[in-house]
């Protein structure tokens, strides 16, 4: 990675990642404890699949972002002579981005299995048992990194077939994944507008048309933004010398550094969009909306001989 080769002074960098860690930190949060706080989205696998990506967007602003505001605008709050936090940073970074794109991918397909015969149960163990198995192939494909680390230098990548690699299957490959899987996913609520027939809990037979998943095509959209572009310019490893552009170089990093580190910050909007999530958030917050009463006259009806035949009354 190129992000800790070539050092620079660029202070509005910095303090745009300082910004991202404080808020990413706040609006994940937020949807951590929205999923916590709420029975219904805890029964659900899509919105475990939500909590578990909030959970790895939390760890990259309280870890990842300090770090690479440490070191654009040199505050010194860590150590870099060995630069073990710097590896430590590169690293998370890294298994973070492939957990997250992997988890909306898990998302994409949740979606179109629930499309074809819904089941909260199966629903529910494919979340958990996505995300597990995500979570550690992620960290299992870096450890061929983690082996071939040198102390001499703050760059993971040493080893240029490595580096594709590691490129092709924790960027490259999930936002290829991602993109087939949100096409297919257009493609089919296109194609499927009429009504499906569903069977409810109480044995009555209902037709209602699937919810278009806006908040997955969002994230997805997000997901992709912030990836592609610092996925292309780690995999060209350029680097600032005699026949570089060093200020051309340096603003084009620094521009691509700000759109990669901004996913915690965007991500956690795009699952307000979902009406169940939204409405879980409202309830946190104590701002249920206004139910409206009925004050119009009610009439009511009795058959028993010693009441009166009708009776009118005001709900209050």
């Amino acid at each position: 990675m190129a992000i800790f080769t070539t050092k620079s002074d660029p202070n509005v960098t910095g303090a745009c990642v300082i910004v991202f860690a404080i808020f990413g930190t706040i609006f994940n949060c937020a949807a951590i404890v929205t999923f916590l706080f709420s029975g219904k989205l805890r029964t659900k696998g899509m919105y475990i699949i939500i909590a578990v990506i909030s959970f790895v967007q939390l760890i990259h602003s309280i870890f990842v972002h300090p770090v690479f505001a440490n070191f654009y605008l040199n505050i010194s709050l860590y150590d870099f002579d060995n630069c073990q936090i710097l590896f430590a940073a590169s690293v998370t970074f890294i298994v973070c981005r492939a957990i997250t794109v992997y988890c909306l991918f898990l998302l994409f397909v949740n979606h179109l299995i629930k499309q074809r015969c819904p089941n909260e149960s199966r629903e529910r163990n494919t979340g958990i048992v996505g995300t597990i198995l995500i979570c550690v192939l992620s960290a299992i494909v870096i450890v061929p990194v983690i082996a071939t680390q040198s102390t001499s230098s703050c760059d993971v990548f040493l080893n240029y077939d490595l580096h594709i690699g590691m490129t092709v299957l924790q960027y490259l490959l999930p936002i290829f994944l991602l993109c087939v899987a949100g096409i297919k996913l257009i493609i089919s609520h296109a194609v499927s507008r009429q009504p499906r027939v569903v069977v409810v809990q109480d044995g009555l037979i209902s037709q209602r048309s699937s919810t278009f998943p806006t908040h997955i095509l969002v994230a997805a959209f997000i997901a992709v933004v912030t990836t592609m572009p610092w996925a292309i310019w780690s995999l060209m490893r350029i680097r600032c010398s005699v026949d570089v552009d060093c200020n051309r170089y340096i603003l084009i990093r620094e521009i691509i550094v700000m759109v990669s580190q901004s996913m915690p910050v965007f991500m956690p909007f795009s699952w307000l969009l979902d009406n169940e999530f939204r409405q879980s958030f409202k309830t946190m917050l104590r701002r249920k909306e206004t139910q409206t009463r009925n004050t119009a006259p009610v009439t009511a009806y009795s058959t028993l001989p010693h009441e009166p035949n009708q009776l009118t009354y005001t709900s209050l």
